[in-house]
């Protein structure tokens, strides 16, 4: 290296400091939610082999539950497969008439006589049980059609489903987009107790949802969908729900293009509620503590939550000519109310394309479009308001027939589904058995017409 000239200065040495957050989680303590009337859960069949993948996976779901001190009972028609000798009593308890093979005692196949949940029951439909075609027997579904599903919930049953590796998940869309990061949605609900946004990103480990390495290769022919999706290692959930339009909904969590999905859905029925957490928990529970705290805070709320209200079945619409509603133009984004309003409502969702796009394309000027907003009520930032409480009652501005294209219907049908629940409402249309498959009836609206999803249209 050459000596700098005489009188020449070398440049103070840079100093580059890291700084990095750590969050602290307390120590666990095995919880005890109470619920009201009795907790009963399913599993995928009566097959008891140690050579099944359906014994293994039904017994990882069991001891979820058992580490999360949920003492449930298996619903009728089903075979436990506690007799292996998860709990000390199992054995004595649970194992039906002992046969001798040789110089083993091979425990008889024992189902279930319980009986079905009634309303005020919960119910917990755990990971990966709702599969259509498990050893073509689809006793999962079967048993929940047995127990007339859909009408128990709109009297009162309280559901949670864990976890599902299905393109439809009783007629809610899922997407394979493995996102390692997720936002809350409703800061403030109890599901969210001691965590926050940067708690729902990179988990420990890789989810056994779905294959960690997706097996697609890059070819002359073929190039995979999503070629960045080389695992699901950290990932925070497999596959996301894509936010139904019909119903009363609202996303706790959400992610994805537009914000327009969500690992976390919760769903008002007539009297009942379901959540529906595709966060990838079931086998992180006890190893990652968000994921842990996470399932800890959905059984309290599940086992707590107010009855929804048939009654409010109706999120009032706003228009031009009523009091204190005006038109205006420019109206890109809306103002996201506060509190438990605004919850499940993003700012993704209040950002009006059309008050800038031509249908769904770019255009050299503004469209000269109007819409309603509340009058002299704006945000922080200057965001007009379009969302009002009155009451125990929610009125908004948005409606999809103010809008043109599906993109803006789908976010304001996104909108007036979470205010229903927000003001504990609930809806007589929403997930269910008779939907179950069913790509279209929960969602009336195409995001943007004639166009390739978002993910694959540039092949990214």
């Amino acid at each position: 290296m050459a000596r700098p000239p005489p009188g020449a200065r070398l440049p103070e040495q840079a100093r580059l400091e890291d700084t990095f957050a750590i969050t602290v989680f307390p120590e666990h303590r095995t919880p005890s939610p109470k619920f009201p009337g009795r907790v009963w859960t399913i599993n995928i069949s009566d097959d008891y082999t140690h050579e099944s993948p359906q014994f293994f996976l039904n017994r990882d779901n069991q001891e979820m539950l058992r580490a999360a001190g949920i003492d449930a009972t298996l619903v009728q028609g089903f075979a436990s497969f506690e007799y292996i000798g998860y709990h000390p009593d199992a054995a004595a308890v649970l194992h039906g008439p002992v046969k001798r093979r040789g110089k083993e005692d091979i425990p008889g196949r024992v189902r279930s006589t319980a009986g079905f949940p009634k309303p005020g029951d919960t119910l917990i439909i755990p990971r990966q049980t709702l599969a259509p075609g498990q050893g073509d027997r689809e006793l999962a579904l079967r048993t929940l059609e047995a127990m007339n599903f859909d009408q128990l919930v709109r009297d009162g049953l309280r559901v949670i489903v864990f976890e599902q590796s299905l393109p439809n998940i009783l007629g809610l869309q899922t997407d394979s987009v493995r996102p390692r990061r997720a936002f809350i949605a409703a800061p403030g609900h109890p599901v969210f107790r001691g965590l926050e946004d940067s708690d729902l990103s990179y988990w420990t480990g890789a989810s056994e949802l779905d294959a960690a390495i997706t097996p697609y290769s890059s070819t002359e022919q073929r190039w995979p969908e999503r070629v960045w999706h080389t695992s699901n290692t950290n990932a925070v959930a497999s596959r996301t729900i894509i936010r139904p339009q019909v119903g009363a909904a609202r996303a706790l969590a959400v992610s994805g293009f537009d914000l327009a999905e969500t690992p976390l859905l919760e769903v008002a029925i007539g009297k009942g509620r379901i959540l529906f957490c595709q966060f990838d928990v079931s086998t992180r529970y006890g190893k990652d503590p968000a994921a842990t705290r996470l399932v800890d805070n959905l059984f309290a709320y599940l086992s707590s939550a107010p009855e929804p209200l048939p009654a409010r079945s109706e999120v009032g619409t706003l228009v031009e000519g009523q009091s204190g509603v005006a038109l205006i133009q420019g109206l890109f984004r809306a103002a996201v109310p506060e509190g438990q309003t605004g919850w499940g409502i993003t700012q993704a969702d209040l950002f009006n394309r059309e008050a800038i796009y031509d249908k769904n394309q770019i255009t050299r000027s503004l469209p000269e479009r109007r819409f309603p907003a509340l009058k002299g009520q704006r945000d922080s930032r200057g965001y007009p308001a379009v969302i009002r409480r009155v009451g125990d009652r929610h009125e908004t501005t948005l409606h999809p027939d103010n809008f043109e294209t599906g993109w803006m219907k789908r976010k304001a049908a996104f909108v007036r589904a979470a205010l229903l629940v927000n003001q504990n409402g609930s809806s007589a249309e929403g997930p269910g058995l008779r939907h179950h498959g069913r790509s279209t009836a929960l969602y009336p609206h195409e995001w943007v017409e004639g166009f390739v999803h978002p993910y694959t249209s540039n092949i990214w």
